[in-house]
């Protein structure tokens, strides 16, 4: 932790014009993508300033029994990663806004 808060300036920069950064999180889940195992997969991206600096995909863990519960678990995933990141940009002394996560599925929102 020490090495990154003293090299802060040495690495990528995100710029921007308000005083605190801002986070966006997008989630995304397929149901029933695998035929075989019945579980769907979850697609995360989370963007500072609009630079993407988390992204992963990766199977649930449990067999979702319809649409919604598949991107509640998707948001679920999210919600994990951002607390972690906003921990992490708080430890480094990074002000930001509140985390906005955007889901595409009307049931679950």
């Amino acid at each position: 932790m020490r090495y990154v808060k003293g090299s802060i300036d040495e690495g990528p920069n995100y710029h921007t014009d308000e005083t605190t950064m801002t986070i966006e999180a997008f989630s995304d889940a397929d149901w029933v993508g695998d035929l075989v195992t019945r579980k769907s997969t979850t697609g995360v991206i989370i963007a500072i300033c609009g630079c993407p600096v988390i992204f992963c995909s990766r199977q649930q863990t449990i067999t979702a029994q319809s649409t919604a519960e598949a991107e509640f678990v998707a948001a679920n995933d999210v919600r994990k990663e951002l607390c972690w990141l906003s921990t992490f940009l708080a430890e480094l002394g990074v002000s930001h806004e509140r985390p906005r996560l955007k889901i595409d599925n009307k049931s679950a929102i």
